[in-house]
């Protein structure tokens, strides 16, 4: 469920225009426009439509879903290690990508060190691409 919400967070910081999107999704564009031509964009919505029709997708597709999946799942244990203690003294009613990550900002001069310094090398740079 964690790594299923890390999804769209991740996805979410990757692509916030339909354009930029598409970039992202690389060897997936041709499979998101025949198979999930009417998901709205934003949030991974594309990126689990694509899950979704994994028996269907090429096989180039696969492998960067598999690797969003790991990426995922890695930052996911990240989180938790870094910034799990505090999303639940601070953060109780929210979970991994339904605001969590801006409740803890929110909070940031009440996070833990580890925290706070996990949070600050994974804000987006200036001027980078959301």
């Amino acid at each position: 469920m964690i790594r299923t919400l890390l999804l769209a967070v991740v996805l979410g910081a990757l692509a916030s225009t339909a354009s930029a999107q598409m970039d992202a999704l690389g060897p997936c564009n041709a499979d998101a426009q025949k198979l999930c031509a009417g998901v709205e964009p934003g949030h991974g919505a594309k990126m689990k439509c694509l899950s979704a029709h994994e028996a269907e997708l090429a096989p180039e597709c696969k492998e960067r879903i598999t690797a969003v999946k790991k990426k995922v799942g890695e930052l996911a244990k990240e989180i938790e290690e870094a910034c799990g203690q505090d999303g639940q003294k601070l953060c109780a009613d929210h979970k991994l990508g339904a605001g969590l990550l801006p409740c803890l900002g929110e909070h940031e001069k009440e996070l833990s060190p580890i925290c706070r310094d996990w949070l600050a090398a994974h804000r987006p740079k200036p001027g980078a691409a959301p």
